[in-house]
This record gives structure tokens, C-alpha cells and sequence, in this order.
């Protein structure tokens, strides 16, 4: 089982773009569903202004939560 746990720099890409992420400090860790995940959630920083996006990644977001440590267990 690999694991990464979530560092506090936001995640969010622009739709189409590969490796282009945010990169800004993280105040949030979004929470989205997953089926390559052992508990079936995935785990992102967001930055203030990303954490209020709606659409791309922010789309399916299920909730937002402080940074306690989250590590996404892939399968």
C-alpha cells in the first residue's frame, strides 16, 4: 500500500493542465470521494481563494477540513 500524506500547499489545477498546480499556502484540506483510495476519500489542500471554487476541482467537493495529518491510502 503506498501512501502521501497531505502537505498544507493548495492542489488545485486549472482544468486541462498537468502539473500546474496552485502551490499557495493551504488553509483547507478538501474532501472528495475516490475509488483509489483505501477509505474511499481523497484529501487536497486548498488556499483561501480556491477553497471557495465550485467548478473543476472543486466540483464533488464533499466537505472542507482543518489539517489533521490526512494521508491518502491508495489501493
Amino acid at each position: 500500500m503506498r501512501e502521501s500524506p497531505v502537505n498544507n500547499l493548495c492542489g488545485f489545477a486549472e482544468a486541462g493542465t498537468y502539473g500546474h498546480e496552485c502551490g499557495k499556502p493551504g488553509v483547507l484540506v478538501a474532501v472528495k470521494r475516490s475509488e483509489m483510495t483505501e477509505d474511499g476519500l481523497f484529501f487536497s489542500g486548498r488556499c483561501e481563494a480556491h477553497s471557495k471554487r465550485t467548478d473543476g476541482e472543486g466540483r464533488g467537493v464533499l466537505r472542507y477540513e482543518p489539517y489533521a495529518g490526512q494521508t491518502n491510502k491508495w489501493t
